[in-house]
């Protein structure tokens, strides 16, 4: 028996917002149904960054509530993203996926330890159609070397995997499907270089709506936060698999409104606040307030904290991160998550003395330029920036002074801030003048929440 047709269906970078998802979903089961229905061969993908933290179901569940409903739309493969990857330590990333129904595919991530691939990760699937078609799939994700190094991971440079890949797999199937979360340029010189008939992309959140041909590839995107689902047809042209077509469904547009859609996805948000809210932190003795333009006494203890958590006399944030107070009295992981909702951790940065002033200065001059903006991507997720203050840092008189002394030239100076400062060009002096580490084992929320228990006794 042979299927008339091949469809394809794929979401990518939906970053937990679950807007339009039960419209997508319903989509998703009525048209493989149909499709079924008509002889035809489903197929249904994620392109990785579906599991982000900022939502408080994905936290409350270490994401997995991601693989429960993928599991009930029929996926068929996943690969993962940068918030998958890296978010997450090594030991809840290795339970992310335990209850999934698909495979997670993925090539170009090995254990730091075994040098092989997850346990919880396959390297590619060959799919076999109705006619006996292979068809072969398979995934690589980001390369943020540094980040998964410290989480236990060896990430390899995609190019060089997938020339590894090609060599050792590529007669293995008729038609090979890459789910790459490696953004578009990358997407593009992979089709340059390799004879890949189909890559459906991610990360750069970039938007095909009728894909892109480049070389002998055709390349397909979504967007992101389900804005758009992909639709896919191959046929056959001489017995040969062919992208037919390549287009993108309008999730606001094009997709049947589900009944109780808004309740749906209130219902999320509900059970992840419920299920944050069970989780007790400490109790605070006061109320701790923020504020976006002047220094808060919330300000003062997320400054202590970092510096507490690196090992250092001196630290330096940007208001805005602070997204609500710190109440009195009890304080649990929903709290957290509602002050801190961002993926962004604690860097320690060390600098000449020679280059202190200069770099003050230039953060602080940058800071003016945007503190009642709200800056996009690298992780932050605020309504504005804010003033940057600091702990130990003064500037009398022009000079800038740490911990009350003058600079000395030729000494090595030593800060906490946070990695996201350094994703911007605008603060472009905090790469050229400093030296940084990055503390990749806990998020900013949960290094607060640590200093939390310990400066304050639970009762």
């Amino acid at each position: 028996m042979e299927e008339k047709k091949i469809y394809i269906y794929h979401t990518n970078d939906l970053h937990s917002d679950f807007e339009y998802w039960p419209r997508i979903q319903n989509e998703l089961l009525k048209r493989r149904a149909a499709h079924e229905a008509n002889d035809d061969f489903v197929l249904t993908f994620d392109i990785g960054d579906a599991a982000d933290r900022v939502h408080p179901l994905i936290e409350a569940t270490n994401g997995q509530v991601i693989s429960e409903l993928f599991n009930e739309t029929g996926y068929d493969a996943v690969t993962i993203g940068n918030n998958e990857g890296i978010t997450y330590s090594k030991e809840v990333l290795n339970e992310l996926y335990q209850e999934a129904s698909f495979p997670v595919l993925l090539f170009n991530l090995k254990d730091k330890t075994t040098n092989r691939e997850p346990d919880w990760a396959e390297a590619y699937k060959i799919i076999e159609t109705k006619s006996g078609k292979k068809l072969g799939v398979f995934g690589l994700t980001s390369p943020f070397y540094e980040s998964y190094e410290q989480l236990g991971w060896t990430v390899l440079d995609p190019i060089v995997a997938t020339e590894k890949f090609m060599k050792e797999h590529q007669d293995k199937a008729d038609f090979w499907i890459l789910l790459s979360h490696l953004g578009i340029e990358t997407d593009i010189e992979l089709a340059q270089d390799f004879p890949i008939p189909l890559i459906i992309g991610a990360h750069t959140h970039h938007v095909l709506k009728n894909g892109k041909k480049v070389a002998n590839s055709w390349l397909a995107a979504a967007g992101k936060s389900g804005a758009y689902l992909g639709e896919i047809q191959l046929g056959y042209q001489q017995n040969d698999l062919v992208v037919e077509q390549v287009h993108l469904l309008d999730s606001e547009k094009d997709l049947d409104l589900v009944p109780a859609e808004e309740k749906i996805v209130a219902d999320y948000l509900k059970k992840g606040h419920d299920l944050l809210s069970e989780k007790l932190v400490t109790y605070a003795p006061q109320k701790y307030e923020k504020a976006l333009f002047e220094k808060s006494p919330l300000m003062d203890l997320l400054l202590d904290a970092i510096s507490d958590f690196a090992g250092t006399d001196v630290a330096l944030l940007n208001a805005g991160l602070l997204m609500e107070d710190l109440k009195a009295g009890a304080v649990t992981a929903d709290d957290l998550h509602r002050m801190l909702p961002h993926p962004i951790r604690v860097m320690k940065a060390e600098v000449k003395g020679k280059d202190l002033p200069e770099l003050i200065e230039k953060l602080l001059r940058a800071d003016r330029l945007i503190y009642d903006k709200k800056p996009k991507g690298n992780g932050f997720r605020g309504e504005e920036f804010g003033k940057i203050y600091s702990k130990g840092i003064t500037i009398k008189g022009g000079k800038v002074y740490w911990l009350g002394e003058a600079i000395e030239e030729e000494k090595n100076y030593i800060f906490a801030t946070v990695d996201y400062l350094s994703f911007y060009s605008i603060f472009d002096s905090l790469n050229t003048h400093t030296e940084q580490t990055v503390y990749f084992s806990k998020l900013l929320r949960e290094v607060f929440g640590d200093y939390l228990s310990k400066r304050f006794t639970k009762e």
